[in-house]
């Protein structure tokens, strides 16, 4: 299960950075993150 969850991670991370979008400076989760415990 963690494994399931480390590879959704960088998926959404790989289709963030891939889409442009940019965090602010001054958050504490990334949107990776976010969207992460969101589906988990």
């Amino acid at each position: 299960m963690e494994e399931q969850i480390i590879a959704l991670y960088c998926l959404l991370d790989d289709y963030i950075l891939s889409i442009g979008y940019k965090d602010w400076p001054n958050t504490k989760l990334s949107t990776a993150e976010m969207m992460l415990i969101n589906l988990v």
